[in-house]
């Protein structure tokens, strides 16, 4: 029977572990500390810029294409977005989402809360989402080959709130839109700002080196 039983070298890199998880959450909870009065004074200036949200959200690779249909309409009145963490552990956090009144659903906070347990489970709440009647989005899902995995299937953003699955998109939101939130609201004039685009980059050079190869003198033959 074989023996089960840790080295010392082991242990003593279990302990390790257990030591590099405990200062990483030290530098998450120092991390979240120094960004907190940061993201206050962002947010605060974001509610003077009219459609910050929208927008932002709109330019979300992920994010975005999960707005289909009438969830484009509803994410209009989207007038606030806030990610809010846990002190003691910033694992744990809330994602308020506030809607003005529109056509769909009831304005005010849509809320998601998101809890890692001691064991490494994710633990997501439920939105409760009070719908018109008739005016709910309807719910699409990507056109598939049936060998085709269900984690390929896209999600309407709304669907997914109502939802408690899908953690990994909670933690998108928190941790790439919130935190770059306005890189992506500013995406949308990316070619107006005199940003290169890789593409018309790689043309250009390609036109040079033809240029290049037109301007450069015949080769003398060999003679035999």
């Amino acid at each position: 029977m074989a023996d089960n039983k840790l080295t010392p070298q082991q242990q003593a890199l279990s302990a390790l572990d257990k030591e590099i998880e405990a200062a990483e959450r030290e530098l998450a909870k120092k991390r979240y500390e120094l960004y907190k009065p940061i993201h206050a004074k962002r947010h605060g200036i974001i509610a003077d810029i009219p459609d910050f949200w929208p927008t932002a959200f709109g330019n979300h690779p992920i994010v975005g294409s999960m707005i289909m249909g009438g969830s484009g309409e509803a994410l209009e009145q989207l007038k606030d977005f806030r990610v809010d963490r846990d002190d003691a552990n910033p694992q744990n956090y809330k994602i308020t989402l506030t809607f003005g009144d529109n056509p769909h659903f009831k304005g005010g906070n849509l809320v998601k809360e998101v809890k890692t347990n001691e064991d490494g489970t994710v633990q997501v709440t439920k939105t409760k989402i009070e719908w018109h009647d008739g005016n709910e989005p309807s719910k699409r899902k990507r056109e598939q080959e049936e060998e085709e995995d269900e984690d390929e299937e896209l999600l309407d953003f709304f669907d997914w709130l109502e939802s408690d699955e899908r953690a990994e998109i909670a933690q998108l939101l928190a941790d790439d839109l919130w935190e770059d939130a306005v890189d992506y609201y500013n995406a949308i004039d990316e070619d107006d700002d005199g940003i290169i685009d890789l593409e018309d980059e790689d043309l250009e050079e390609e036109e040079e080196e033809e240029e290049e190869e037109d301007d450069a003198p015949p080769k003398k033959k060999q003679q035999k």
